[in-house]
């Protein structure tokens, strides 16, 4: 080949030809994040506490949440919104959780539940405005 860069054209036609992925390329989005980053923070607190009814309700509001993000499950509620619910489903047992948090582990744990709370019933009453 010449020293010119004639080659350059050749040599950028063959590295953009690429051969199909065999898998669809989806990443995250981040109320999919949230609900995932929900039901580990909520089995953690299920396995490390004593009581288990507030983390086992905060687990099951994030399973829901979680289904419903992954399009597992199809929900339809009339009257409030069911991100709603299922914040303040997360968010009041999270705090009373995070009150009585006694470890790093717990209180970090139901800190985060706490915030994810308020932000999904914060994000669903302003979307209600």
């Amino acid at each position: 080949m010449a020293s010119n860069g004639a080659w350059w054209p050749l040599a950028r036609r063959i590295l953009a030809v690429r051969a199909p992925l065999p898998y669809s390329i989806r990443a995250m989005a981040l109320h999919t994040a949230l609900a995932f980053s929900t039901v580990l923070a909520a089995a953690y607190l299920v396995f490390s506490s004593s009581s288990r009814l507030l983390p086992g309700l905060v687990l099951l509001a994030g399973a829901v949440e979680l289904a419903l993000a992954l399009g597992w499950l199809r929900l339809a509620v009339h009257g409030p919104t069911l991100s709603l619910g299922l914040g303040v489903a997360i968010a009041l047992p999270s705090l009373v959780l995070w009150w009585r948090a006694g470890g790093k582990g717990p209180l970090s744990a139901a800190a985060v539940l706490s915030f994810i709370g308020l932000l999904q019933t914060t994000l669903a009453v302003m979307a209600r405005v």
